[in-house]
């Protein structure tokens, strides 16, 4: 179990909501930006614009309405994986250039799990990060918006 960092009242907050389609990231993102002023990340966007711009061939008009079943069949066995590797890459990287324009950063998306590893490891270690699953519309972590804002760690 990693070990919880301590970090100041001024370090920089990185939320990252993971879960399927449909059970509460992008209302989570919402209710944070909302009430603390969090920015929000929609993975959706990010990955149509990553495919589109890294991986032509795989893009499709109406990549949006099916980014989970995309990432699963297309891009998690393109070249032997690599394409999925560049996504958790290229997350990562955004991920940490955005922390460092805002305080309170707030990232959600179904395709987040690839590359939590990766972010983890680019953050400073000033950075308080929690990662929340939103799993039948319940968030795994903590058990409020509040809570989440205030969290001090990393899980």
């Amino acid at each position: 179990m990693p070990t919880a960092r301590k970090v100041t009242s001024a370090a920089s907050r990185v939320v990252l909501v993971f879960g399927d389609p449909r059970n509460g990231k992008s209302y989570l993102a919402s209710a944070l930006h909302k009430q603390y002023g969090y920015v929000v990340v929609s993975l959706d966007d990010v990955y149509v614009q990553f495919v589109q711009e890294q991986f032509p061939s795989l893009y499709l008009p109406a990549l949006g309405q099916v980014i989970a079943q995309h990432f699963q069949t297309m891009l998690s066995v393109f070249n032997g994986g690599a394409a999925a590797r560049a996504w958790a890459s290229h997350l990562a990287a955004l991920v940490t250039a955005r922390s460092k324009e805002h305080r309170l950063l707030v990232v959600e998306g179904f395709l987040l799990p690839p590359a939590l590893a990766q972010i983890r490891q680019r953050l400073p270690a000033t950075t308080a990060v929690t990662v929340v699953e939103a799993r039948q519309r319940q968030y795994f972590v903590a058990q409020s918006v509040g809570n989440i804002h205030k969290r001090k760690g990393i899980e």
